[in-house]
């Protein structure tokens, strides 16, 4: 296909219909992600490969489904359903020194536990006389031959239990020794020992999850369509879902690197799990069955079950790493001017009113004439009169 049939898509998928009032404020208020496809590449050590960058070959499968990027690397604004989430795992158990300790087998404490033995010897001590009694009580050859078996058992016991105190109170075996023996003794009778747990392993699970809202400004046209439902849609599962050689057998995906500054960042990462609701949460669909909105939901993973501090300092992308997060952590994304002009848009200017001149009096006018009294002198003497009068009436 020629890159003049080539569909060029928008710079970032996912924001809503552009407005001159409020675009660049919705990019503003939505989180944006940044995305590499890349390919795992071997290498010596322990790793087995890393990550490289593969902008052509993935150039190279977009432009047979019919579409361009405008510029790289691709940029997604998403809505965060459930907002990344990391998690952090140490796991521990039991050590060797338990299993080598646990020397009496479940059966054996039991036994011991019924006679109510603490010591391996006593319980030995007590089980054999038990078998001495239930001889003596039988009578007979079998009887008889239970009966001294148990009592050479129980003279072998005593034997050797005075033998080991001697030593021990000799100083034969030491104090470190005689504890020893002692300790033993106890387990034999299923004696527990509480040692520390010791660390097994430790797990990194982030949980990222990103919904792209696809818009569609004109489901009744078909160029509309392809560039602003098709095109994202293709270039997004281009990203995971596995590739052909020869049309008959398929093998891995892409590997991504996804960062979006301050929330996460993931490198490298894969895909998951990638889902396509036609139709969106408003169910959008044209009259003529075209989609006005897809929601794209991705399930992002990393590709370690582990994050490790220390002062060796990594390659970026090599492994997770607590230097990389703090340093994701304090990263930021340049804002938009609110209240900048979308870019091709030349404001149309007005003209502004032409200014009146207005003239300043130089000199105050000077008032030559007695101004005209609000009373006349006849209204004024009447008046006079009849305040004489009403003063003579009361005898003022």
């Amino acid at each position: 296909m020629g890159d003049k049939e080539l569909i060029t898509l928008d710079p970032i998928w996912g924001l809503p219909p552009a407005t001159f009032v409020s675009n660049n404020m919705i990019t503003n208020t939505m989180p944006v992600a940044t995305i590499y496809p890349q390919v795992p590449v071997f290498s010596l050590g322990l790793s087995l490969y890393k990550a490289k960058k593969a902008w052509d070959k993935y150039d190279e499968l977009l432009n047979h489904h019919g579409f361009k990027l405008t510029k790289k690397p691709i940029k997604v604004a998403f809505l965060a359903d459930n907002f990344p989430t990391d998690s952090f795992q140490n796991e521990y158990g039991e050590s060797f020194i338990n299993k080598i300790t646990d020397i009496a087998s479940q059966g054996a404490g039991e036994l011991a536990q019924v006679l109510g033995a603490r010591t391996g010897t006593e319980a030995l001590k007590k089980g054999a006389a038990t078998l001495q009694k239930i001889g003596g009580a039988m009578g007979g050859g079998a009887g008889g031959i239970i009966e001294r078996v148990s009592g050479g058992v129980i003279s072998g016991i005593d034997t050797t239990t005075k033998a080991l105190n001697t030593a021990a109170a000799g100083g034969g075996l030491g104090a470190g020794g005689a504890r020893a023996v002692g300790l033993i003794n106890r387990m034999l009778a299923g004696a527990r020992v509480d040692f520390p747990q010791v660390w097994k392993n430790s797990g990194f699970t982030p949980s990222y999850q990103m919904t792209i809202r696809l818009y569609n400004p004109a489901p009744g046209n078909k160029t509309a369509t392809l560039k602003h439902i098709v095109g994202p849609i293709i270039a997004i599962l281009l990203l995971g879902v596995p590739q052909t050689q020869d049309g008959q057998t398929y093998s891995w995906p892409f590997l991504q690197s996804i960062n979006c500054p301050g929330i996460f960042n993931l490198d490298p990462s894969f895909i998951g799990s990638a889902a396509v609701i036609k139709g969106g949460d408003q169910q959008s669909i044209g009259y003529n069955q075209r989609m006005g909105i897809v929601d794209v939901r991705l399930d992002i993973g990393s590709l370690f079950n582990s994050m490790v501090a220390g002062k060796t300092n990594l390659a970026q992308g090599s492994r997770p790493t607590l230097v990389d997060y703090a340093k994701n952590l304090i990263a930021e994304v340049p804002t938009e001017e609110v209240y900048k002009s979308p870019v091709g848009y030349t404001p149309t200017p007005v003209p502004l009113p032409t200014p009146t001149t207005v003239q300043r009096a130089t000199t105050r006018a000077v008032q030559t004439t007695t101004p005209t009294p609000r009373v006349s002198e006849a209204a004024e003497s009447t008046f006079d009169k009849l305040i004489s009068e009403a003063r003579s009436f009361l005898g003022s």
